[in-house]
């Protein structure tokens, strides 16, 4: 019956431990399809000329679908507002619980880095955010590798740990 006991204690405390990875992993494909929009959303700002309200609400990111529609809705209704307040104020409204602070700060960035990109519609000022975005996720992905050791390990040694104080 310990044996039971303590093989249950340990799946399930490696089970924990691979949630806790997971949420990493959830936050890195939440910002892939980020990145994923506003290069679409940029491609269409420079490439072809489109009008923001109408670059933001043909894209059709599965991530940021809602987010960029209602940017092109509160744009059209109220184009003489900055589109950076517009931006956080979306933002804010569709803003998933698993961000952390680097996150928001990246992500509320990407409203002025647009308002300057249609303020000079240029590929060098669509490309510095970007990379800078590129460099974040690089950072993430580092960081992900790392927390899911982290949480995988400690939570099959924890269940050991566990296991060994009911034997």
């Amino acid at each position: 019956m310990k044996l039971v006991l303590c093989l249950l204690i340990v799946a399930l405390s490696a089970y924990i431990g691979r949630l806790f990875s997971k949420k990493a992993a959830v936050r890195l494909d939440y910002f892939r399809g980020y990145q994923s929009g506003i290069i679409y959303l940029t491609d269409r700002v420079i490439g072809m000329n489109l009008e923001l309200y109408k670059a933001l609400s043909t894209n059709q990111n599965d991530t940021m679908h809602n987010f960029f529609c209602e940017c092109a809705k509160m744009l059209r209704n109220a184009p003489q507002q900055r589109f950076a307040r517009i931006w956080q104020a979306c933002f804010m409204k569709y803003q998933p619980s698993y961000l952390a602070g680097d996150d928001l700060n990246v992500i509320l960035s990407g409203g002025e880095a647009i308002e300057t990109l249609c303020a000079n519609p240029s590929e060098k000022q669509a490309q510095a955010y970007i990379k800078r975005l590129a460099a974040y996720l690089d950072e993430m992905e580092a960081d992900k590798r790392k927390k899911c050791k982290i949480f995988n390990t400690a939570g099959v040694l924890t269940g050991l740990f566990i296991a060994l104080l009911v034997i």
